[in-house]
C-alpha cells in the first residue's frame, strides 16, 4: 500500500492515504475533476509503476459520506460486515439490472442505489454466490465492493 500511495502522489495528488490492504486511496484531488479521466490518470501510473493494469472506481468524500449516511440509515441488525456496497464506474441502463434473478440468490438481497448497489448478505458474503461478478457480468460494468463498516471508516479519512 506504500507503493500505491506513491504512486498516486507521484501524479500530484496532495495528502495521499490509503486505508487497509484492499486498494483504498484517500486524497486530494483537483476540484471539478470528472471520475473517469482521474480513474483513467491513475490507472495508467499504476500500469507505468508497477506494470499491473487494475480497475480504478472514484468517489468523492462527499459522495462516500452519502453512501455511509444511506447505509447507516438502513434498519438493520445485521453487523456492518454483511451489508455491502458495490461502487459502480459507470451507471448501467435499467434494463440489464432485471436480468439478476434476485430468488436465486436468496436470501441475499440487493437494491440499486443509483451510482452503486447495496447488498445485504445475512449469512456472511464469504460463501455467497451474489458475487460482484454476476453484477459485472450481468451489468457490463467495472465495480468495488465495500463493507459498511469500510466506508464508515473511509467517510471518516475524508
Amino acid at each position: 500500500m506504500a507503493d500505491l500511495r506513491d504512486t498516486v502522489a507521484a501524479i500530484g495528488f496532495d495528502r495521499v492515504q490509503t486505508y487497509i490492504q484492499s486498494g483504498n486511496l484517500i486524497f486530494d484531488g483537483p476540484s471539478g475533476a470528472v471520475h473517469q479521466a482521474l480513474a483513467g490518470q491513475i490507472g495508467d501510473q499504476i500500469e507505468v509503476v508497477h506494470g499491473l493494469r487494475v480497475p480504478v472506481v472514484l468517489r468523492t468524500g462527499a459522495e462516500i459520506a452519502a453512501i455511509a449516511a444511506r447505509m447507516n440509515r438502513l434498519d438493520s441488525e445485521l453487523a456492518g460486515k454483511y451489508h455491502h456496497v458495490l461502487v459502480m464506474a459507470q451507471r448501467p441502463t435499467e434494463d440489464r439490472f432485471a436480468t439478476i434473478d434476485r430468488a436465486r440468490y436468496a436470501p441475499d438481497t440487493w437494491r440499486w442505489c443509483g451510482d452503486e448497489v447495496e447488498v445485504i448478505y445475512p449469512n456472511g458474503s464469504g460463501r455467497s454466490k451474489l458475487t460482484i461478478d454476476v453484477f459485472e457480468r450481468a451489468l457490463g460494468i467495472t465495480m468495488t465492493a465495500r463493507n459498511r463498516n469500510t466506508i464508515n471508516k473511509i467517510a471518516a479519512l475524508c
